[in-house]
């Protein structure tokens, strides 16, 4: 805080340099808290959010959607054979590859929207007031720049992506993600580096 003269154009007292700390203590503790919250919800790797923090704002947006007949969408993201980057190239590597891939997210995502990291090299995005056409458009669209993705010294990566639409598809939160999960995973079982809407009858196998 930088205070350069009175409104008198008297000099400063006292009180007034007292009343200053004051303000500044009590903006540096607003600050505090603010920074303390962000790395309370988002992951220290990627900068998404975590997962519990994503699915509290889910819950929310289901009874949003519920109330005003609103249309939401998941997008389900798994990076393909993540698996070998970490044995072939490393640790390092692979959080080279998740903090890049992240990246490219939140490059392609709306204010409104919400990605996470949802666990290991999976990703998940809320996509809010949003029909299964737009979720389309998104999703390939993200698919696209991570194929284009270029990392020195690590071959190129793929994703493998599903979604899965509110109410349509469910109402309820566990089965709205198992079915973008299913969807994701039909991707997987299909060819990889694709993109898969959920239809009925797809399962994940356990």
């Amino acid at each position: 805080i930088n205070v350069t003269n009175k409104k008198d154009d008297s000099g400063f007292a006292q009180d007034d340099v007292d009343l200053l700390k004051a303000v500044a203590d009590q903006a540096a503790v607003g600050i505090n808290k603010a920074q303390l919250w962000e790395m309370a919800v988002t992951d220290g790797l990627t900068s998404l959010y975590i997962r519990r923090y994503f699915l509290a704002k889910l819950t929310e947006e289901v009874h949003r959607s519920s109330r005003y007949k609103n249309e939401f969408c998941l997008v389900m993201l798994d990076l393909d054979h993540f698996k070998s980057v970490n044995d072939n190239y490393g640790h390092s590597a692979g959080d080279m590859v998740l903090r890049s891939v992240a990246k490219i997210i939140q490059q392609n995502v709306r204010e409104v929207d919400l990605p996470a990291r949802y666990g290991g090299e999976e990703f998940i995005i809320l996509l809010a007031q949003t029909e299964v056409d737009g979720a389309i458009l998104m999703a390939e669209r993200l698919r696209k720049r991570i194929e284009e993705l270029r990392l020195e010294g690590i071959p190129p990566i793929t994703g493998s992506l599903g979604i899965a639409c509110f109410p349509q598809d469910s109402q309820d939160i566990d089965d709205l993600i198992e079915k973008a999960d299913a969807a994701m995973y039909h991707a997987k079982q299909t060819g990889r580096n694709k993109l898969v809407v959920y239809e009925s009858g797809m399962t994940v196998a356990k």
